[in-house]
């Protein structure tokens, strides 16, 4: 049965990318410091690296780095730098705030590059993101200190421990309404991710997932469930999807298997489950292993990888694992977030380039550990068999991955959440 607030396992958070502490425990305001909105902040310090991300990349690649940058719009190296550190570096969202320079200091660098050329597009955008910036601080306090005060007395605030029993609540409400709107519900949500180094192209990632969902059951005149949805498009050594029940992991589903219905329609192949058997009462059922090759994307020499989980129905809660190798694991910063559903499809590349379609709400990633001894969740009691038979089907030794889980109690329905890796060594922050 699921918990209200999350897993009872003893497990850590991810404190810019390393080992923290017990994720569960509520941050409060000191009274004596002003008031801050830390979602507000999330998303204020996300636009802010986006924006400045994408004005930096049109400067020329003499001006990459605080010295040629600093001589190219003349304006002192340290100012450079911080930009720098803020745009490119790794952080949790809201330590960009920490080393982002001042409202004056941003408004001469933007003044100054847009002297050197920097197109309108990407001058008006970062204008338009310091705004909001100036906005924030006049609520918080009114002045960037009072701002940088205010986060720190969130315990945990800078990385990421936010959670608030009035939070959960909210999102219990909306589970209960939801399910009764939806005239469907399941007890939790499931994905198992390992990814391997790819077989077809050097340097890359394959994917070996699994998903599931938990005691689902629906109202007659519900919508049935769709149980899994992939292009029809295949990489080269991709292998071809299976149809219908072919896909079912057979050993986790509720018996009798269902009858799946594979439909085809604009490349896309969707598998759905047959109604009669959903209304027989809440079944569990669960698909895969499936094989995807070459995920790692590198974007202007920074690499990043994107698992994205969501409830297609309401559900008590959500569990997203992903396992990478250690060797790869030292090299990654790993952060989380909420994406709604966007025209641009899928979260793929540097996350915070999708800053306007964030959802203002704070994820946090725990950190697993090497291997699958932690793999357990109050969600689901078979979650280590369900990932040790993920890593079988994948041939490869658990003891030499790194798991990472994103366990999210009354996800809201049809949103993206999302574990996100980028390179520690990318990008550069303005040292020489």
């Amino acid at each position: 049965m699921a918990s209200s607030v999350g897993s009872a396992h003893a497990r850590t958070v991810l404190l810019a990318g390393k080992p923290g502490r017990d994720i569960l425990g509520i941050a409060l305001l000191n009274s004596n410091t002003a008031q801050v909105d830390l979602e507000a902040a999330e998303s204020v310090a996300l636009r802010l690296k986006a924006e400045f991300t994408q004005l930096l990349e049109t400067f020329p690649p003499a001006a990459q780095k605080a010295s040629g940058m600093a001589r190219l719009l003349q304006l002192q190296v340290p100012l450079c730098h911080r930009v720098l550190t803020a745009a490119r570096k790794p952080v949790h969202a809201v330590e960009t705030l920490t080393v982002i320079p001042g409202i004056q200091g941003l408004e001469m660098f933007i003044e100054a590059a847009s002297r050197t050329g920097a197109s309108r597009e990407r001058v008006e955008g970062a204008k338009s993101a310091v705004a909001e910036f100036n906005l924030l601080i006049e609520r918080s306090g009114g002045s960037q200190r009072k701002l940088l005060d205010a986060l720190s007395s969130l315990e945990g605030a800078r990385g990421g421990v936010f959670a608030t029993r009035r939070q959960v609540e909210l999102r219990e409400a909306t589970f209960k309404l939801s399910a009764e709107l939806y005239g469907s519900s399941s007890d939790a949500t499931l994905s198992v991710r390992v990814y391997v180094p790819s077989t077809t192209e050097a340097g890359q990632l394959d994917v070996h997932a699994l998903i599931g969902r938990t005691q689902f059951e629906r109202q007659n005149a519900a919508l049935p469930l769709v149980m899994y949805q992939a292009s029809t498009i295949n990489k080269p050594g991709e292998p071809q999807p299976q149809r219908g029940n072919q896909r079912l992991l057979d050993e986790f589903c509720t018996k009798p298997l269902p009858r799946i219905t594979t439909d085809f329609r604009s490349g896309t192949l969707v598998d759905i489950v047959d109604p009669q058997f959903e209304v027989q009462g809440p079944v569990d059922l669960f698909a895969g292993p499936f094989t995807t090759r070459s995920v790692m994307m590198t974007v202007e020499g920074r690499q990043f990888l994107n698992s994205v989980t969501g409830a297609v129905v309401p559900t008590k809660g959500l569990v997203s694992d992903v396992y990478l190798p250690k060797s790869l694991a030292a090299g990654l910063s790993c952060s989380a977030a909420v994406f709604r559903p966007g025209s641009l499809g899928s979260i793929s590349g540097d996350p915070s380039k999708r800053w306007f379609e964030r959802v203002p709400a704070t994820v946090t990633p725990m950190l697993l550990g090497r291997g699958i001894s932690n793999a357990a969740t109050d969600y689901y009691s078979r979650q280590m068999e369900l990932t040790a038979r993920l890593f079988a089907h994948a041939g490869v030794d658990p003891d030499q991955f790194v798991g990472y889980r994103l366990e999210i109690p009354f996800p809201l329905v049809q949103l993206s959440y999302t574990l996100s890796f980028e390179s520690i060594s990318s990008g550069g922050t303005g040292e020489e």
